[in-house]
Order: C-alpha cells, then structure tokens, then sequence
C-alpha cells in the first residue's frame, strides 16, 4: 500500500514500528561499539605491557654496564695494586700492610661487584625471555583482536546504514502526517516520553498501565487519534 493512501492510524502504527526498529538498531550499534572500544582497550594494554617490560629490559642494559664499567675499574686497581705489593718496592712494614689491606679490600669489592654484575646479567636474561613471550602473545592476541575488529567495524557500518534507512522511512511518514498529530507526537518526543505511541488494550493504556475514560476508549475504537488523558501518549487500537 501506498503511504500516502494509509489512514492516520495506519501511519501512527507504522511510525510505531519504525520507531521501535530504530531504537533496537541503536541499542545495537551501542553494544557493538563498546565491545569495540574493549576489544581496542585490551590491544592497547597488551601493547602497552611489552613496550613498558622493553623500557626496564633498556633500563637494566644501562645499569649493569654501569656495573660492568665499575667492575673493570676495580678490577684494573686490584691488578695495580698486587704489582706494586709484590713488586719488592715496599721495604717498609707498615707500608706493606696498608698496601695488603688495600688489596683485600679491592678483592671484597670485586667480588661484590662480580655477584651483582652476575645477578644482573641473569635479571636481563629472564626479562629478555619474557618480553619475547609476550611478544609472540602479543602478536598472536592481536591478529585474533585484528580479526574481531575487522568483523565488528563491519557490522556497525551495517547496523547504521540500516538506522540510515529505517530513519529514512520514518521521516517519509512524519511528513505525511496531518500537522496536529505531528505536533502531539513532537511534542511528546520533546518531553522524553518513550515510547512516544501505544496501544489501548482493553482500555488500559500500555505506557503508564493505567484505565482511560470510556469516551477516550470509544475513540480509539473508532480510531480516531487521542492522547491518555494520564501519561499524553497517542493511542492506538490493540491488534
């Protein structure tokens, strides 16, 4: 049937149904895009997780050739030191055992520095491990995320292009509207009262759960367009 042939009734009703499609189209574009924004979230996590244990692993890197630099000078004094002990320059007791405790003191820091360069090295090495894990999980959860994404996007380009037409159908039948009914169901729009249309079943309206008037009923029967005098939502005949 021609749109511009159907009753006002008819239009009301059909408005009724668009307006119902549109809303479950947007409740789904709405989930869709939240599972979109959670699937992009945990990409981004995981991404940010390998970038931040790369950081430390560079961090470690710097740290043990501090080490690394401090050791080698140690061990260059330690080495300087046993050459001037042992070098028979020393003929003085005292000077000897200054020289002796010096040496010790050089081999205790040496051996420190050894077990924390030796403790870094293995920190590096269990970093290094774990950041190629987490790479290869990474690249493995974000190909599958990827995937996901790809069908998502798709289906909300689906999603809005049917919104696009159902909003579209439903503009062609606010237009053929006669001017006062148009206005009530605006008006009702702009007061946030959803759904804006309703049926009356067995004289009660299905918006608010509430009797009407008999004339209001006898109306509606009639189908002529009327508002519940209670919540001011247009009514309709219950099929």
């Amino acid at each position: 049937m021609n749109k511009a042939d159907m009753s006002d009734v008819e239009k009301l009703s059909l408005l009724r149904k668009l307006d119902s499609s549109i809303k479950q189209v947007e409740k789904k574009i709405k989930r869709k895009d939240q599972e979109l924004k959670s699937l992009q979230q945990e990409l981004s996590n995981l991404k940010s997780q390998v970038e931040h244990k790369q950081k430390n692993l560079e961090k470690e890197k710097i740290e043990l050739h501090h080490w690394e630099l401090e050791l080698k000078e140690t061990e260059e004094r330690l080495k300087s030191t046993r050459e001037k002990l042992y070098s028979g320059e020393i003929t003085s007791a005292k000077e000897l055992t200054q020289w002796e405790k010096s040496m010790e003191k050089l081999e205790k820091q040496q051996s420190e520095l050894e077990e924390e360069t030796l403790q870094r090295m293995e920190k590096i090495e269990v970093l290094q491990k774990e950041i190629q894990k987490e790479k290869k999980l990474f690249l493995e959860k974000s190909a599958e995320i990827e995937a996901i994404l790809e069908k998502l996007e798709k289906e909300i380009a689906y999603l809005r292009s049917e919104e696009e037409s159902l909003s579209s159908e439903r503009q062609k039948i606010l237009d053929l509207l006669p001017r006062e009914i148009l206005s009530s169901y605006q008006e009702i729009i702009s007061s946030f009262v959803e759904p804006a249309i309703v049926e009356l079943n067995q004289g009660i309206c299905e918006g608010c759960n509430l009797q009407v008037p008999t004339i209001v009923a006898k109306q509606v029967r009639k189908k002529e367009i009327v508002r519940c005098p209670n919540c001011g939502r247009l009514l309709l005949p219950k099929h």
